[in-house]
Parts: C-alpha cells; sequence; structure tokens
C-alpha cells in the first residue's frame, strides 16, 4: 500500500494538475464569494494543521509524537478500507463475464462488416456518413440508449469552481507533487477531501447548484426523456456537489450517479463503473460522453470494447485519444450538439 505522506509542501501546480487559491474579487454573487472566502479560510486552518502534524511526526517527545503516530495509523486503516472496498466492486465483474463477452462480440461483428465496406480507410478521414453508418451497424439489436456523462467539463461550462471546493487546493497540488500522481486520490481524500465533505457538505452542494452548465443542457435531458433514454453521471467529483448540479436539471429522480462518497470512492475508477452500468443493461447501448483528462480511462479496452461509440468534447485531449484509438464517435461544443447527434441517428434508423 502507498504510504500516507504526511503534508503537501505548499508548492502550487497550474491548472488540470493542480489549482490555486480562489480569488475572492472574481466573484459577484454572494454566496460564491462567501464559498470562495470559505475555502480560503479552511486552506490555511488546513496549511498550519498541516504543518503541526509534520512537527508531531518528527518530535523526540513519545507524548507528542504517538498521537500523531495513532492518527496515521487510522488514516491507513481509512485508506485500506477504502481501496477495499473498490476491490470488491472489480471482483463482482466476474458475474458479467459472459454478458462481456457477448457484447463485445456483437460489436466486433458489426465493426466486421462496417469496415468491409469501408476498407482501408482512416477514421481520420470520415464523413458524417460514414461515422453514422458505423454506429447504425453498431446499434443493431439493442432496444435503447443508456448515456453516461462526467460532470466537469462535460455537463458544465468551466472549471473556475474547482478552487472553491473546501481543502481542494491542497488535495490536487498534493497529488500533483506526489511521484504517483492521482493513483494517491485515496491519500488525498483521506488526509484533505473526507472531513470535508463531513463538516462543509453544504458548501459542495450550493458550488454543484451554481456552477455553470454546457449550453443545451437542460434540453437534453428534455429531449432524451421524450425518448426514454437512460442516464448515469459518472464522476470522480463529490456526491454532494452533482446532486447540487443534478437538482437543477429535468427529471433529477430518474437520474443515475456515481460520485465520490464520505465511505466510498469507487466512482473514481470509471473503466470499472463503465463495466458495471454497460453489463448490467446489455439490451441497452452504452454511449459515454467525456471531456479530457479525467475521460481517459473510459476508452481503456475493458470499457471501449463494450461502449457503443462516444460523445467528445472537441478539441479535448479525450477526443485526440478516442480518434488514435480507432473508435467510434461524435464531437460537441455544446449540449445542443449532442441532440443533433442522436436526433439524426434516430431518423436514420428509422429509414434502415
Amino acid at each position: 500500500m502507498l504510504e500516507v505522506q504526511t503534508h503537501w509542501d505548499g508548492q502550487f501546480v497550474p491548472f488540470p494538475h493542480g489549482l490555486q487559491l480562489p480569488d475572492v474579487g472574481n466573484y459577484k454573487d454572494p454566496t460564491e464569494i462567501q464559498l470562495a472566502v470559505d475555502a480560503n479560510v479552511l486552506f490555511e486552518t488546513m496549511k498550519k494543521a498541516d504543518k503541526a502534524f509534520k512537527a508531531a511526526l518528527r518530535s523526540s517527545d513519545p507524548a507528542i509524537r504517538e498521537p500523531a503516530l495513532a492518527i496515521q495509523r487510522e488514516q491507513q486503516n481509512q485508506i485500506a478500507g477504502l481501496v477495499g472496498k473498490m476491490d470488491l466492486i472489480r471482483e463482482s465483474l466476474g458475474q458479467f463475464e459472459s454478458t462481456h463477452a457477448m457484447v463485445k462480440q456483437r460489436y466486433l461483428d458489426a465493426d466486421r462488416i462496417h469496415f468491409s465496406r469501408l476498407p482501408n480507410k482512416p477514421i481520420s478521414d470520415y464523413t458524417q456518413m460514414d461515422m453514422d453508418q458505423w454506429v447504425l451497424q453498431r446499434l443493431q439489436g439493442s432496444s435503447g440508449f443508456l448515456i453516461g456523462e462526467d460532470a466537469d467539463l462535460t455537463l458544465t461550462q468551466n472549471a473556475n469552481h474547482l478552487s472553491s471546493i473546501p481543502l481542494s487546493v491542497q488535495a490536487e497540488n498534493y497529488m500533483a507533487h506526489n511521484e504517483h500522481g492521482r493513483d494517491t486520490f485515496p491519500l488525498a481524500f483521506v488526509r484533505y477531501w473526507r472531513e470535508a465533505m463531513q463538516v462543509k457538505g453544504d458548501n459542495f452542494y450550493l458550488l454543484g447548484s451554481r456552477v455553470p452548465l454546457r449550453p443545451g443542457v437542460d434540453q437534453f435531458y428534455q429531449w432524451t426523456r421524450t425518448k426514454k433514454i437512460q442516464h448515469t453521471i459518472i464522476s470522480a467529483n463529490f456526491r454532494p456537489f452533482i446532486k447540487g448540479i443534478t437538482d437543477r436539471l429535468p427529471y433529477p429522480h430518474i437520474i443515475s450517479t456515481h460520485a465520490v462518497e464520505v465511505d466510498d470512492i469507487s466512482a473514481t475508477d470509471k473503466k470499472t463503473v463503465i463495466q458495471l452500468e454497460a453489463l448490467s443493461n446489455p439490451e441497452r447501448a452504452f454511449i459515454m460522453a467525456e471531456d479530457g483528462d479525467s475521460g481517459l480511462p473510459a476508452l481503456e479496452p475493458e470499457a471501449s470494447e463494450i461502449t457503443a461509440f462516444y460523445l467528445v468534447l472537441e478539441g479535448s485531449k479525450v477526443h485526440q485519444a478516442v480518434r488514435k484509438a480507432q473508435l467510434p464517435h461524435y464531437t460537441f461544443k455544446d449540449f445542443y450538439d449532442n441532440i443533433a447527434t442522436l436526433q439524426r441517428l434516430y431518423g436514420l434508423a428509422k429509414t434502415q
């Protein structure tokens, strides 16, 4: 297991790998101003706590050092519990082995038929008609759609809110400076975010309720409802923050959500969550909407071989990656684009 490092060393890393402190002067809404102020106050409080914790661990006085070591051991136990839960969820995929093989074969058969019609033509040269024909071939035999969506920069317009999430500045920079990068999420979560969620959960929710959504999101959820398309949000952000977003969307009570919780960080394993969702609903074609770095695990073979196609933010890293991987996809700048894509596919399917 990775050892708990005692603190963030105080060096800031630029976004997207790290975060800067929120500038209160950038906000006009009183609630957003207060959330930024709270984030700065919590930052200073934790900065002092980190310094004191580091000093206690190095103290030669057992009366000072032993309580700090006890806290460190407890943190290790919490990390072990969170990682153990993730391992159990991964192991549960075993029950879907035959379903995985069936869905994978369905798409392999569809791809073989499609590529026999367009031999040696790279996806980079595909016209919209070429992509439509490929996707329609893959959709044959499906009874509907299940759309998985990331939250940050997919449903949301920007990432300006991230620095106001309690203790995110410490946690993100902590991971950015660690040689294991985001693999240290369980450590950062236990050291910083877990308690913040428990004592400042309302701040997470309020941020989610105010973050700007990408144009067309409301209309997208309205339209897909008329087609009985199911949604599931798959995000490594935090449950109360995501709830702040979904409570603003049409029909929030029917939106499935995978997000980080106080006692469960399995949503950070996007590849596994995608498999669970797609294989629990094999009669529906699974579509994944993604925006950037955090979407790359959705392209790994275990997930991509059971994904019908992707909706990717134009010009993003995941857009570049999906082209390189030669996977079926459409790009979007806003969710009006995604409505147009699905409407076109529905219309074409009726004529076949």
